[in-house]
This record gives C-alpha cells, structure tokens and sequence, in this order.
C-alpha cells in the first residue's frame, strides 16, 4: 500500500508512553527505535497498522484514543497546515484538507457533506481489526478536533465552540458520557462513519490570515509530497493519491478531473501524456487498498468488496485474481497480520 510520514506513528506512540504504556519491545520487533527515527522517513501504512495493532493490545484504557489524538500538533503537518491557514475561509481550509489529506494521520478517508444549514466534516474508518478500532477512530476524532482548536486559536474564530453534533461509529460505550464532557457537544454513536457537523455561516467567515500567493506556493509544496510519496510525477501522482484516500465507491474520470481543478478531456489527454489511464490507476489503486485491508482487517470478502465499490463479492474476487494471480481468500492466508 502507499506510504506516509512516519510523525503521525511517532505522535501515536508518545500519546500512548504518557498512558503509561511502552511500546518499546514492540517496535523493537520491527527494527525501530523510537529515539533514533528519522522524523523525514516515511513508512508503510500496512507496517504502521500492524506496529498499531499490537501496541493497542497492551492499552487497558477505554478512552485512551481521546489522549492519543490529543498528542497530535498542528506543526507536524508541516506545509498543509500553512496551506488551511491562507485559504479565504474555514470551508476552503477544508476542502483543501479534503484534497490533500494524505499528508494529514487519519486512518480513514475524509470528505465534506452539506446538510441545509450545516455542513458535515465526515471521516470513513478503513477496515481494521477490533482490537485497534475504538482506539483509533477516538485519536482521528480528537486530533481532528484538536487541529481545528488551534487553528481557530491563531485565527480568533469560534468554530467548534459552534458544533451542533458529533458521530461516533462504533456502539456507545459506558463511558459515553466522558465524550459529551469531552466534547462539549451532543454525541451520537453506532453510526457508518465520524462527523463534526458545523453550522455554514461559521465556515463561510473570512481568515485574517489568508493570501492567494502564499496559498498557492504551500499548495505547490502539498504537490510536491503526494508525488514523492508515490514516486510518482505529474498528475499521476495526484490521481493515486486522491483515490488511496476513497471508501465504498469511486467518482468517474470526469468527477476526478472537477477535484483537480481540470476538464475531463484535459485530464484525460494528461495522464495518456503520462502513459496511463484513469481506468489503470483506479485498478492500481483498488489492488493497492485490497491488499492492504486483507492483511490488516477481518473483515469478511463480502463486506472489503463493498469497501472497495463492488456490488457483487464475485466482481472483486474475478479483478483481485486478474491483478495477483491468486483469490483474495489464499492472499489473506498469506498474509495477514491478524
């Protein structure tokens, strides 16, 4: 699967030392020590998973996701968090968030839902196994809350002071109370996937901060990234990493092409230009996330077929044997950390 900075994990696992956990012989078994990692390496998100999974079965904590996330700085995010920052509003901050989110640490994909007089900042949790679940999606949800809480502390806005709701998908706990305290809004839980639903006019007031030349180079520096990230030049690289990003079901060529800001005959002259196709990289990007999900979730065939946009559990099966030579089931086998 792809890779990304490795700060997220390093964030991850100093919120969990504080709980008083050490996750020391853990990464021990992957060769890492957590005092000499390069904060500029990069890692791979199945390598992460699997480092996450065993760490979180040593965690007796209920909520220590909530801290976990709370671990998480602002300046980690290096030029994506000067990008939000010089945006015209806190609706185009998040957007661009949307955009580039393979440069934030979630561990699910994120878009944005208008609701009437509310828009909704969704995040879809990627298949995973039980054990690190709850944990997880609490340390999404907090670092996200987090990450908005500065941002409107540098920019005198009230936005989350303004929430109206928050959506926890998983069952509600006994300790649910301890999440409307931490909150400080009503929280619905057993829902499909997290949100923060703000009212619009909050999204819509200005940033002091903002500035259409600035903007414009931390894009360019955001750009820069996803391509290295993928080893990928151009809009190859743009495309793989929006699509990494994606849950459930997959927009059309021409809905890909609006996202990166081009036609749908200029995006597609562009990628032949790069000797590819959108048809390819959607393949490319599927097998990337199957495989991926089939190491590290336990999530029946039927069920990482819905996640990956096919109706029919036949549909993927047939493509994952085109791509790999083998049936999802015999790769699982082989593979997973479970």
């Amino acid at each position: 699967m792809s890779r990304r900075s490795v700060i997220g994990l390093v964030y991850m696992l100093q919120g969990i030392t504080l709980l008083g956990v050490d996750p020391t012989p853990v990464l021990a078994r992957y060769g890492i020590n957590l005092e000499t990692l390069d904060p500029a390496a990069d890692i791979e998100r199945d390598q992460e998973m699997a480092i996450l999974q065993e760490v979180a079965a040593l965690i007796d904590n209920p909520l220590a996701g909530l801290s976990i996330g709370e671990s998480i700085s602002t300046a980690g995010y290096g030029a994506l968090t000067m990008l939000l920052m010089t945006c015209d509003n806190t609706l185009e901050a998040m957007q661009a968030g949307v955009q580039y989110q393979q440069l934030t640490y979630l561990h699910g994909s994120l878009h944005i839902e208008e609701e009437g007089d509310f828009v909704a900042l969704v995040i879809c949790p990627l298949p995973m196994q039980e054990g690190v679940r709850r944990i997880l999606i609490d340390g999404d949800l907090s670092g996200t809350i987090k990450l908005l809480r500065e941002l409107q502390a540098q920019l005198g806005l009230k936005i989350l002071a303004a929430a109206a709701e928050i959506w926890i998908p998983y069952p509600r706990p006994k300790e649910y109370r301890a999440y409307e305290d931490y909150y400080q809004c009503p929280v619905r839980f057993g829902t499909t996937e997290a949100r923060i639903r703000i009212p619009k006019f909050i999204l819509q007031l200005p940033f002091s901060t903002a500035n259409r030349t600035a903007n414009l180079l931390y894009r360019r520096q955001c750009d820069a990234l996803l391509a290295q990230r993928y080893k990928y030049d151009g809009l190859t690289g743009k495309v793989l990493a929006y699509l990494e990003l994606l849950n459930g079901s997959y927009p059309s060529a021409e809905m890909v092409a609006n996202v990166m800001g081009m036609t749908g005959r200029t995006f597609r002259r562009q990628l032949s230009e790069e000797k590819t196709s959108f048809r390819q990289l959607l393949d490319r990007a599927r097998y990337q996330k199957a495989c991926s999900y089939l190491k590290d979730s336990s999530e029946s065939i039927d069920q990482l077929a819905q996640q990956l946009g096919y109706s029919e559990a036949a549909s993927f099966i047939h493509a994952f044997q085109r791509w790999s030579g083998m049936s999802p089931s015999v790769f699982r086998k082989h593979h997973s950390h479970g």
